[in-house]
């Protein structure tokens, strides 16, 4: 399935003027070592990331360049805010990298799911899930998505009133479960029990990921609580496809993609299968919620470019629903979104683990080093990007302007490890996106700027509610 919406960049280009200015100081045979902080000032730094991670990652840079380190404690963190730094890491050299701090923190809830797994075990994992999302073609997703958006949200809908007061988060990830448990699971899910423990197991391996000594991090039993839930849901995701769905879908090219996940992977305990599904119920929907919800927060807040987004939308789909052939003339809403994934990518850091000696940017990386690669700044470098902290979603209109743009990271990351479900994610937020804004006009309830989140995606650091009318 390829995606209609689907901002191309070219992150494993080098970036124009600033290779030679990188190796500066290299010599034949000499070992450069990233510049970071030292002393007490390392200290600083360290509960600075204790404290905000992106503004850690943000100080590094602007403190000591696109390609930084923070060693203290016997640890050694590597900041990356280059995109040729990011292609040695992720394309050229991915082999030289396991997964890193956060994700690779959350094996305990994970297992060895897609996530968190390594070398054969996920090689063969990714192409028993990518083949099942390749099944799932654009139309039926769309479908889906149509049908959320027709079930009542919180009495929404079924009431006589023109404007309300909404939970956009929580309608958004309504939305997001229901395409989930209906294309994935094949079964219904609940959502607010699924996120609200997520968050904590999200919380603890955050916490963990930027420990001095990991491994001493506390195991709290909100923690142990929150596994056992999202375990129990998984059992009963897993036991009712068993139960009603498997031998009927299986073969099935519009059966939920699990069923082809489990027929591919035979060889799997049950184990193993739970930890495929709860490693679902994170990449499922995290991304796609994130992304929506900041898309629709700017165009809350540019009343007159909501309209005329609404407008195009009623145009090229002549007043129906939208449809995933639509998506390509809609110009307008995709650079929108383009904008919008560029300001705030849902992978707003993608981390590693070196397992053995590289070379990054002309850096030396030891072996043990943990490296944090940095879509936020690196989609924010004013060398590549005019304005580049503005929302400013004209400069996607020309695709000569986007091919000029090197070095843009995908918002789903890229090279070998990047989103398997990339696709299926870029049209389901495109679709939700085009089915909302067509219904519903949204208005922020405040001018201030929505805090930021970043954990496993960069997400608003609260519910975002707003004010949303019928269009008439």
């Amino acid at each position: 399935m390829t995606s209609n919406f689907e901002p191309r960049g070219c992150g494993d280009e080098r970036e124009s003027g600033t290779e030679d200015m990188d190796r500066i100081g290299e010599a034949p045979g000499r070992k450069l070592l990233a510049p970071g902080p030292n002393g007490l000032q390392a200290f600083h730094f360290y509960f600075v990331m204790r404290r905000d991670r992106l503004s850690f990652v943000k100080r590094m840079a602007d403190g000591f360049g696109k390609v930084s380190c923070l060693r203290i404690g016997g640890r050694s963190l590597m900041v990356v805010a280059s995109a040729s730094g990011a292609n040695d890491i992720l394309v050229r050299n991915s082999t030289s990298f396991r997964k890193g701090p956060g994700v690779a923190d959350a094996e305990l809830l994970f297992g060895e799911g897609l996530l968190t797994s390594q070398g054969a075990k996920w090689a063969g994992q990714r192409s028993a899930i990518a083949g099942a999302f390749s099944k799932i073609d654009a139309d039926r997703i769309v479908d889906c998505v149509q049908c959320q958006l027709d079930i009542p949200f919180d009495g929404w809908g079924t009431q006589t009133e023109q404007s309300r007061n909404v939970n956009i988060t929580e309608w958004i990830a309504s939305i997001a479960f229901g395409v989930m448990g209906t294309l994935i699971f094949g079964t219904a899910i609940d959502a607010t029990t699924v996120r609200h423990n997520l968050a904590v197991v999200e919380y603890y391996a955050m916490r963990r990921a930027v420990a001095m000594f990991p491994k001493l991090t506390p195991h709290w039993p909100a923690l142990s609580h929150a596994i056992a839930a999202l375990n129990s849901a998984a059992e009963s995701v897993l036991d009712k496809h068993l139960l009603g769905h498997r031998e009927v879908q299986k073969d099935r090219v519009d059966g939920p993609a699990l069923a082809a996940v489990l027929e591919s992977s035979m060889r799997y305990d049950r184990s193993e299968h739970l930890e495929q599904i709860r490693t679902f119920f994170l990449a499922g929907q995290d991304n796609v919620v994130a992304a929506v919800v900041w898309c629709l927060a700017a165009l809350a807040e540019r009343p007159s470019l909501q309209e005329q987004v609404r407008e195009e939308i009623h145009v090229v789909c002549d007043g129906r629903p939208p449809r995933a052939f639509h998506f390509r003339q809609l110009k307008l809403t995709r650079s929108v979104l383009f904008e919008t994934l560029r300001l705030n990518p849902p992978v707003w850091a993608i981390t590693r683990t070196a397992i053995k000696e590289t070379m990054v940017d002309g850096f030396s990386v030891p072996a043990g080093t943990d490296v944090v690669i940095v879509p936020y700044l690196i989609n924010r470098d004013d060398l590549r990007w005019s304005r580049a902290n503005e929302f400013l979603p004209d400069r996607f209109v020309d695709k000569a302007t986007v091919k000029s743009a090197r070095g843009i990271v995908r918002p789903f990351g890229y090279g070998p490890r990047s989103c398997v479900a990339s696709d299926f994610a870029m049209t389901e937020i495109s679709a939700i996106i085009a089915g909302l804004v067509q219904k519903y006009r949204f208005v922020c309830k405040t001018s201030q700027t929505i805090p930021l989140n970043p954990g496993f995606a960069l997400k608003p650091q609260a519910d975002v509610t707003m004010t949303v009318s019928v269009v008439s």
